[in-house]
């Protein structure tokens, strides 16, 4: 019977067939100490070093902790969520996002920010990017808002 590869083999694996050294993958991020007992099994690296690790060799964090991409099933369920959303479907498209929110492999640089798309009164469809700033008003003060109650005397 035949052994499943570990995440070290498969890092070491990816590594010799890229050619690229200990120093090449570690750079001024970590030790090449570490990335060795890494390779060997004996040190866990954390999410963050697994980012790095995969950004340098081209693959995603997904293929090197499980030893399959995830890149397409994350992709559809995205595309699914979208979909159902335009189709005024929220709730099944939060549970079609799931495996696209569970994914590891999320760029380095990736900024995810929350965005609606809203209508206004003319029909027109408008982007509504919620700006930084203070936090968003208690549940009550909605309730209220909604009502059209002012809490000013």
């Amino acid at each position: 019977m035949e052994e499943a590869e570990s995440l070290g083999q498969r890092i070491k694996r990816i590594r010799n067939q890229r050619g690229m050294s200990l120093a090449k993958v570690v750079r001024d991020d970590f030790s090449r100490a570490f990335l060795n007992q890494v390779e060997l099994g004996k040190a866990r690296p954390s999410i963050r070093v697994l980012r790095i690790i995969a950004e340098r060799l081209g693959t995603e964090v997904e293929y090197l902790l499980e030893g399959h991409e995830a890149g397409i099933e994350r992709e559809l369920a995205l595309e699914k969520g979208r979909v159902l959303l335009a189709q005024g479907e929220p709730r099944r498209a939060l549970l079609a996002l799931k495996p696209a929110l569970t994914s590891y492999d999320w760029p380095l640089g990736s900024d995810a920010r929350a965005r609606r798309s809203v209508t206004d009164p003319g029909g027109r469809e408008e982007d509504d990017r919620t700006p930084p700033g203070p936090p968003p008003p208690r549940a009550a003060a909605r309730r209220r808002a909604r009502r059209g109650v002012s809490n000013r005397r």
